[in-house]
């Protein structure tokens, strides 16, 4: 707890994506040089499924089917839900990796960020540079 907080006070980045707000650029904004496309992520379960299931707005995300299929399990072998073991797992690993990816994606924004700030700052820079040397050959004309 608190780390949200102690980063925001030490992080030498000052661009940061918002969490909420959806992103500034294409998902395939830096694969295009490459001849690359990313995977796009699915959604496997419907969303019939998810509310015939009564599924909490929580567990409504791309492991949501895992989330299905290891609750279908504990409600076939109740009172034994030690034998959903394995479907548990699973459900746990797609939460594992649905949260790398996420991270990925918080840090690709940050990084495309960061660049547009850096170039933005090179070209005022330069810009300022280009003024500069056009006042020193204006006075030294006269």
């Amino acid at each position: 707890m608190g780390q949200e907080f102690s980063t925001a006070w030490i992080s030498p980045y000052q661009v940061r994506p918002d969490h909420y707000a959806p992103t500034t650029y294409p998902e395939q904004y830096g694969f295009e040089e490459k001849g690359v496309r990313r995977k796009e992520r699915e959604m496997i379960a419907t969303p019939e499924e998810m509310a015939s299931m009564k599924l909490e707005p929580k567990f409504r995300n791309f492991c949501a089917h895992k989330w299905i299929d290891f609750q279908t399990c504990t409600r076939n072998v109740y009172p034994w839900v030690i034998k959903c073991s394995h479907e548990k797992h699973l459900w746990e690993e797609c939460m594992n990796d649905d949260l790398t990816i996420s991270r990925k994606e918080y840090e690709r924004e940050q990084r495309l960020l960061l660049r547009n700030d850096r170039k933005e700052r090179i070209a005022r820079l330069k810009e300022e540079r280009r003024r500069q040397l056009e006042e020193a050959e204006s006075r030294a004309a006269h």
